[in-house]
């Protein structure tokens, strides 16, 4: 009989994490992803660290709040392998995963656009904030 009040704690921890892991991913509406090789230059680490500005001074709250999520991999590392297959990232690469429902719903490929544009600040970020408003509709 004392082991049932136990057991009970021990279900009701159980499903609360996964509650609230699920009720985190189902507030996520977007992944900003960027991948990047070992060795950097100038221009990929500027297209990082500025997309990180954009970020936190934009879109701080919904970094908070876990509706946008940002992460950096690096292509070079075994663990991030089936990732970078996936989003095609075989060098830098900035990614926008939009989410519906739960599930990823499309990947838009900014890679272009970063490199392009990088070199004129102002630009890159207006078109970054562009972007990820598209996305978080």
């Amino acid at each position: 009989m004392k082991k049932i009040p136990f057991i009970l704690i021990v279900i009701f921890i159980i499903t609360s994490s996964f509650t609230t892991s699920t009720n985190q991913t189902a507030k996520t509406k977007l992944l900003v992803y960027y991948f990047h090789l070992t060795a950097r230059c100038h221009t990929c680490a500027t297209i990082e660290a500025t997309t990180v500005e954009v970020l936190n001074s934009t879109f701080k709250k919904e970094l908070n709040n876990g509706i946008i999520v940002f992460k950096s991999f690096n292509v070079d590392d075994k663990a991030n392998e089936q990732l970078c297959k996936k989003y095609m990232a075989y060098g830098s690469t900035l990614a926008l995963t939009k989410i519906t429902k739960g599930k990823e719903f499309k990947i838009e490929d900014l890679t272009n656009m970063a490199f392009s544009k990088i070199d004129k600040p102002e630009i890159f970020k207006s078109e970054l904030i562009s972007n990820i408003n598209l996305m978080l509709k």
